[in-house]
């Protein structure tokens, strides 16, 4: 029944994003439905032990993604930080051929205070680099 609903819904959403869909850049996921999605039906990789990438196969021709960082993260900056750096990722990625058409979500895990300040943004990049590239 969960995955029906997910039909319809994916149905009306596929129509929306085919308007929307610009050809340079990556799409970004803003439904709680698709994160949900995601989590229930998508495949789940460790980056490492403070980050997590889910993804799952779409029908859109393009890459969606979404972040999700907690509070217990850090502040307001640090989660924004790790926001843009996502974005950033995604659209120079995309801009490079990498252009599977899948939906990602990148879940950044608790940790302890100011360990996301001491994160550049080229090792944030390296590690998402060696899992994605290699599964896809």
């Amino acid at each position: 029944m969960v995955a029906r609903l997910f039909q319809e819904e994916e149905l009306k959403a596929e129509n929306v994003y085919q308007s929307l869909q610009v050809e340079n850049k990556p799409l970004g996921l803003k439904k709680s439905s698709d994160f949900k999605k995601i989590q229930t039906l998508g495949t789940k990789c460790f980056v490492s032990h403070w980050m997590m990438v889910q993804w799952l196969k779409n029908d859109l021709g393009v890459i969606r993604y979404g972040c999700t960082a907690s509070k217990k993260v850090g502040s307001a900056v640090v989660r924004n930080r790790l926001k843009r750096w996502t974005r950033e990722y995604f659209r120079s990625a995309f801009k490079s051929g990498f252009n599977p058409s899948y939906d990602f979500t990148v879940i950044f895990r608790p940790r302890d205070n100011d360990f996301y300040s001491k994160i550049s943004f080229k090792e944030f990049c390296g590690l998402l680099d060696s899992k994605l590239r290699k599964n896809f």
